[in-house]
């Protein structure tokens, strides 16, 4: 924590720095040469750069899409889509795990699933105890309770926040993030479940759009999931998230989980599965492997 703290004095100095060059330029009749322009984007990427060695991105944990584009850009949208049953909802809370994990301070809303259902998923994810066996009620053997304990320990120390039920709209989260920022420094926002935070689905794009200003406003990462249509058995593309038009406009990125043996008649590994990035600034759309481990509740480095 306290590498954190002197990570974002660092930052923030730089960036006053960087600030105060910004009033100078712009004063030829209210126009900037392109020199100055990239003196200044220079010196923010420098300034951004420095820090923790990633630059202005929060880490998914997932080593392919990390070492590809870094991981979640601050300052921006993403969204995560997923046909039912696939992961969507699994991937998102891996990604605010493994953010908080390495320091960053992350928030997880889910309005479709309760406190306590989350963190026994944590814990399932973290410890490597059967989903199973902390639903069951049943009594932990003496291996079991050792790694829910180291589980429970580290957990301790990670800056992760949930907010879990119903009463749950963008402008609810956008308030707790507010007060997050102020007090703890949030970088990760995670809202798993956007069909749930709407009336209707005629005002997602209204509700996009306001996650993507938070994101803009607060400096954050923030993260929607969004359930896409079945449609053919065939690999999903943009077309199958049902405001698809909409997401492209807003999101900085949009990633797709495919599990493509999931419910295949045929057969196959059920569990094998892919993060594809449907939409990105700066790479063309592309595949990572992951695997699926359904009885601990998480998604793994393939």
């Amino acid at each position: 924590m306290q590498l954190n703290k002197e990570n974002t004095r660092i930052e923030t100095k730089g960036l006053v720095m960087v600030a105060m060059k910004q009033e100078k330029i712009g004063t030829r009749n209210g126009a900037s040469t392109v020199h100055d322009v990239m003196s200044l984007a220079m010196d923010l990427t420098d300034v951004r750069s420095s820090v923790r060695g990633r630059g202005r991105y929060v880490p998914t944990g997932y080593v392919g899409y990390d070492q590809r584009v870094k991981g979640l850009a601050l300052g921006k949208l993403s969204i995560i889509g997923s046909r039912a049953g696939e992961g969507h909802d699994v991937l998102s809370l891996d990604i605010a795990r493994h953010a908080a994990a390495a320091d960053v301070p992350s928030c997880f809303f889910c309005p479709d699933k309760s406190a306590i259902e989350i963190g026994r998923r944590i814990m399932s994810a973290e410890a490597g105890v059967p989903m199973e066996t902390l639903f069951s009620g049943n009594d932990l053997d003496e291996g079991e309770s050792v790694l829910c304990d180291a589980a429970y320990s580290l957990c301790e120390r990670m800056p992760l926040y949930i907010k879990a039920g119903r009463s749950m709209d963008a402008d609810c989260i956008a308030g707790t993030c507010r007060g997050l920022k102020q007090t703890s420094g949030l970088k990760l926002v995670v809202v798993d479940g956007l069909p749930s935070i709407v009336d209707h689905v005629d005002d997602e794009p209204r509700v996009l759009e306001q996650f993507s200003k938070l994101a803009r406003d607060r400096d954050v990462a923030v993260v929607l999931t969004d359930l896409a249509t079945r449609g053919p058995l065939r690999k999903p593309g943009l077309g199958n998230l049902i405001n698809g038009e909409a997401e492209c406009r807003y999101a900085d990125a949009i990633l797709f989980v495919y599990r493509p043996e999931f419910k295949c008649a045929c057969g196959g590994d059920a569990n094998k599965a892919e993060l594809m990035v449907l939409k990105h600034p700066w790479i063309q759309p592309c595949t990572f492997e992951l695997r699926f481990q359904p009885e601990y509740s998480r998604f793994t480095n393939h």
